[in-house]
C-alpha cells in the first residue's frame, strides 16, 4: 500500500505560469473562493501578495504567505458566523448550509485542501471520524459507533430512548413537546421514524440522519473538491490520510514539537557579546514556558501554518535580529520557518511581553 508522500509528490507538477494572487486581509474567504472556482486554477502556481486598507505587506512569496493563506481560509471555513460547520475542536461536521451549496464553498474548501497539501502548506484535520468514514466511502463503518459525536437535543432524545422499557415507551419520548420540533426535522428525512418503536432501530436511524443525512450533500461537494488531481481516489486507502483531515495528537505543533525543534538550534546559536547570551536565555526560558495554544501560535507566527504540513518532520530555526538591534518585537522568515530573536528589550518581563503582543497579532505582525 503506498505512504500518502508518495502519491503526493506524484501529484506535483511543475506549473508552466504564476499566478500573482492580491488578498486584501479582511476579506480572504470571498476572494479565495472566487479564485478556487476558476476552472484549473490548481494547475499554476500562485504568488500571494497580502494587502491591509490598500496597502501591500512587504513579503516576497517564496512560500510562506501561501501557507499562511491556506491557514486563514481554513480558519474561514471554520468559523461558526461562516455556517460551513457545527462542532468544536475535537471535530466538525459540515452543514447543508443553502448559500454554502449554492455557491460551492464545501467544493472550493476541498479543492484548497488538496492544493495546500501538495505544495507543502498546512494540514486540515478538522473533520469527524464519521465525516472521515463517509469521505473515504468507508462501507463497513456503522453510524453508531459515533454515537459521541451526537450533541444537543439529539443526544438527549437518544439517551432518553436507550433508557426507556419498551416500544410504549421510545413512542412517549419522541412525543414529548421538547423533542417536537427535531421529530419533524428527522422525519423530512427519514418518513417512518416516527412508525419505529424498536429501540435498537430507532437509535440507527437517528443516528444515520444526524450524522450522514442531513448534511449528506455538503459531504459529496467536500468528495468532489477533495478529488482534484484524483486526490481522494489515489489516498483513500493510505493509511497516512485520515491525520491530515482527522485530529491526531501525534501531528500537532505542540509545546514538545517546538521546543525539540528549537531548544537545540537555540544551545547551538553562537553569541558576540553579553546582551546576546542575556537573550539567549531569556528564549530558553519563553521556550521551557509554553503551554497548549501557546505552542501554535508561534508555530503559525513562524511558519504560517497552524497545523503541521504533510511533511511532520519540518525543520524550525532561529537566529537573533542583529539587523535591526533595537527592535523590541520578534520577527519570523515564514518562507524558512526562522525565528528572529529581538535584541531591544532591557529585561526578561519586557522580552516575554513582547512574545505575548506578537503572537496575538500574528495574523497582521511580524511577517517577512
Amino acid at each position: 500500500m503506498a505512504e500518502i508522500k508518495e502519491v503526493v509528490e506524484l501529484l506535483k507538477i511543475e506549473a508552466s505560469r504564476t499566478y500573482k494572487l492580491r488578498v486584501e486581509k479582511d476579506n480572504i474567504f470571498d476572494t479565495v473562493i472566487e479564485y478556487l472556482l476558476t476552472d484549473r486554477c490548481e494547475l499554476q502556481k500562485i504568488e500571494v501578495e497580502f494587502l491591509v486598507d490598500g496597502y501591500t505587506l512587504p513579503a516576497h512569496d517564496t512560500g510562506g504567505p501561501t501557507r499562511q493563506l491556506w491557514t486563514l481560509f481554513f480558519q474561514e471555513c471554520l468559523d461558526k458566523s461562516r455556517g460551513m460547520f457545527e462542532g468544536e475542536h475535537g471535530g466538525f461536521l459540515p452543514i447543508s448550509n443553502e448559500r454554502a451549496l449554492t455557491e460551492k464553498w464545501f467544493y472550493a474548501l476541498g479543492k484548497a485542501i488538496v492544493v495546500s497539501l501538495v505544495t507543502g502548506g498546512p494540514r486540515f484535520p478538522y473533520f469527524t471520524e464519521s465525516c472521515f468514514s463517509y469521505l473515504i466511502d468507508n462501507q463497513k463503518s456503522e453510524t453508531t459507533q459515533f454515537q459521541h459525536e451526537l450533541s444537543g437535543q439529539v443526544q438527549l432524545l437518544i439517551d432518553k430512548v436507550k433508557q426507556s422499557a419498551g416500544e410504549t415507551d421510545v413512542r412517549s419520548i419522541t412525543n414529548q413537546e421538547q423533542f417536537n420540533s427535531l421529530m419533524q426535522q428527522i422525519n423530512s428525512n427519514c418518513k417512518d421514524i416516527i412508525k419505529i418503536t424498536d429501540k435498537i432501530l430507532f437509535v440507527q436511524t437517528v443516528t444515520k440522519w444526524f450524522l450522514v443525512d442531513k448534511r449528506k450533500t455538503a459531504m459529496e461537494q467536500l468528495k468532489e473538491g477533495l478529488n482534484t488531481f484524483n486526490f481522494l481516489d489515489r489516498t483513500k486507502l493510505c493509511p497516512g490520510l485520515k491525520s491530515c483531515l482527522v485530529r491526531d495528537t501525534n501531528f500537532t505543533p505542540n509545546e514538545e514539537l517546538i521546543t525539540s525543534r528549537l531548544l537545540p538550534k537555540l544551545g547551538e546559536l553562537s553569541t558576540r557579546n553579553e546582551k546576546e547570551v542575556e537573550i539567549k536565555h531569556f528564549a530558553a526560558t519563553l521556550l521551557l514556558a509554553l503551554k497548549g495554544d501557546q505552542a501554535a501560535d508561534l508555530f503559525e507566527f513562524m511558519t504560517g501554518m497552524r497545523e503541521l504540513p504533510l511533511d511532520k518532520d519540518i525543520e524550525l530555526h532561529i537566529a537573533f535580529n542583529q539587523q535591526s538591534p533595537d527592535d523590541t518585537l520578534p520577527r519570523a522568515v515564514t518562507c524558512g520557518h526562522l525565528l528572529l530573536l529581538p535584541l531591544g528589550n532591557a529585561d526578561i518581563k519586557s522580552f516575554h511581553r513582547s512574545f505575548k503582543l506578537a503572537l496575538e497579532h500574528r495574523d497582521y505582525f511580524g511577517r517577512i
